[in-house]
């Protein structure tokens, strides 16, 4: 998948630059659809810790060590979590991490304008849930603007940045090649 650069216009949203053969566009959503200073992604994180506090009993700080730990081994809270040793629920700690979007994203009519802009077709490649994931597209208003949805449900063990997830996400979408494709990433 070719790597391109670009600028954020007053959004937050990047603006590609490069050839004109992409027809693919890949967007990640934390950090990348809605910017993190909005405060979903902090409420997330504390979320997380709270869920880990109750269920393995450890203090905040514990927490919050072990939830850094995870992200840095796996790049995913729960893949890295269960690769220390740790046994959890995926499907109730990423609704617990997660509840509460709908206070902090609203719908953005200059995300939606660029997003209509774009004549590529568009998905959303994710490390969370497809169903957290599509209620955070809800609430910005931004849903039927992507034609899919990919994120952890579909990639089982491997997520981002992994070669294996973005390969078959790009096979599951077919009609494309990698060349084509463009992913929008927050970092």
């Amino acid at each position: 998948m070719e790597e391109k650069r670009g600028t954020k216009d007053e959004c937050g949203a990047a603006r590609m630059t490069g050839s004109d053969g992409e027809q693919c566009l890949l967007f990640d959503l934390d950090g990348t659809l809605y910017l993190e200073s909005n405060g979903y992604v902090q409420h997330c994180r504390k979320q997380a810790c709270d869920f880990l506090c109750e269920k393995f009993d450890w203090s905040a700080e514990q927490a919050e060590e072990k939830r850094k730990l995870a992200l840095k081994t796996s790049n995913q809270t729960v893949k890295g979590l269960r690769t220390l040793g740790y046994d959890l629920d995926d499907k109730e700690f990423v609704t617990h991490m997660r509840s509460g979007v709908e206070k902090f994203l609203n719908e953005d009519p200059k995300l939606q304008a660029f997003l209509s802009s774009l004549p590529q077709k568009k998905f959303v490649f994710t490390n969370t849930r497809e169903v957290e994931a599509e209620k955070a597209l809800r609430c910005l208003g931004v849903r039927d603007h992507f034609l899919g949805v990919y994120g952890a449900d579909f990639m089982g063990d491997s997520c981002k940045p992994e070669a294996s997830a973005f390969q078959r996400v790009v096979n599951d979408i077919g009609g494309f090649k990698l060349s084509e494709c463009v992913m929008f990433e927050d970092r």
